[in-house]
């Protein structure tokens, strides 16, 4: 967890994990007042210069499409769902489910 203080205020977060030779950029927030000084920005390019220094070989974005993620990504890797269940029931509920999200997720990509 990082955060961009100024005059001793946090004025932006991050929320990042380390997993093998990957960052993985979770979840962040910034003070709206700060908004036209980017503190935002200026908090998670300085996660990727960290990343790099340390000699991680990706900084991961995670899903969701926002416009930081355009200047920062250099490709688009899919990610996948898995659901386990122990019961039979449960687990035709599940498919079910992953089923209906997968066909709402291309309808809306229709549009």
């Amino acid at each position: 967890m990082c955060f961009l203080e100024l005059d001793g205020i946090p004025r932006a977060a991050t929320y990042c994990y380390r997993l093998g030779d990957a960052d993985w950029f979770y979840q962040s927030g910034r003070d709206p007042d700060f908004e036209k000084e980017r503190v935002g920005n200026v908090l998670l390019n300085n996660n990727v210069r960290e990343a790099v220094r340390d000699g991680m070989s990706e900084f991961k974005l995670l899903l969701g499409e926002h416009s930081y993620k355009n200047r920062l990504a250099t490709d688009d890797a899919p990610a996948a769902t898995i659901a386990l269940s122990r019961n039979p029931a449960l687990g035709a509920v599940l498919r079910t489910a992953l089923g209906v999200r997968r066909a709402g997720r291309q309808l809306l990509r229709r549009q």
